[in-house]
């Protein structure tokens, strides 16, 4: 009886282990195919599975890996679960990451600490210096002749409501989780590199590299150096605050006014 509890255990555990890398490859190759426009880049999951393997000698089931990463980006491109799948699975991966803690111990790994209220007042007093920050890059962007901000009008304007909702609503919630939250933590504990350093700086700017990849679909050279910019001046908001509602709620507000400035001005 024991054995087989045993057994049943590892078994669980070896298809967890595969769901959350599945999700982390699926992340990566969407961002990728997102970046490229090419769907054949799904054939590098393969190569992802595989190069875990033999890097990281980490036993595990390598079909089941194989199997669930396809499903989860043919179900992100085939059925219309984008952007809501990839959101799923970018929330799946922090939770699944600290699974051996208490709930409580979760939200607070996560980074959620303090009031709201305290979130506000130092969400409201970053404002100012991330707009300022925003007119440096445009300016700077449009001095050497890279503000193809255009690009990104025209794709948000062709999003159907709901979709801009959910860039006001739940983006901010999910991307600043996954990529100022865990991302740093995740870099910091299990790269081999970034760990022998023991350097925040650099895992916070690799996080902020991949923040900005994450937004490079819309096809815009301003969009790419502008979310990296201000990526990583989220991250210093959150690092401030010690606080993961801070670039939360940052976020929110300026997604929010840049739908309402880009309506305005067609």
């Amino acid at each position: 009886m024991e054995n087989a509890v045993t057994m049943k255990k590892e078994i669980r555990n070896s298809f967890l282990f595969s769901l959350i890398l599945s999700s982390l490859f699926s992340i990566f190759t969407i961002l990728i195919i997102s970046v490229t426009k090419n769907f054949y880049f799904i054939l590098i999951v393969p190569f992802l599975v595989f190069g875990f393997e033999l890097f990281f000698k980490k036993k595990q089931d390598i079909f089941t890996s194989l199997l669930l990463s396809f499903l989860f980006i043919l179900l992100n491109y085939f059925f219309m679960f984008s952007p809501f799948l990839l959101s799923i699975l970018m929330l799946f991966v922090p939770v699944y990451y600290f699974r051996e803690y208490s709930t409580q111990e979760i939200i607070e790994k996560l980074g959620f600490k303090g009031s709201l209220t305290r979130a506000i007042l130092y969400s409201l007093a970053s404002l100012l210096p991330l707009f300022l920050l925003y007119i440096l890059i445009a300016a700077v962007s449009l001095f050497f002749g890279l503000n193809d901000s255009e690009n990104v009008v025209n794709k948000v304007l062709d999003l159907p409501l709901y979709l801009m909702f959910y860039a006001v609503l739940i983006a901010p919630l999910v991307e600043e989780i996954f990529f100022r939250s865990f991302l740093l933590t995740f870099f910091m504990n299990y790269t081999k590199f970034l760990s022998k350093f023991n350097s925040e700086i650099l895992s916070s700017l690799l996080a902020a590299v991949i923040f900005s990849l994450a937004h490079f679909s819309y096809g815009s050279i301003f969009e790419l150096f502008g979310t990296f910019f201000m990526g990583y001046a989220l991250y210093v908001t959150y690092r401030v605050s010690g606080d993961i509602k801070v670039p939360i709620i940052i976020h929110m507000i300026i997604n929010f006014v840049s739908l309402i400035a880009m309506h305005m001005v067609v």
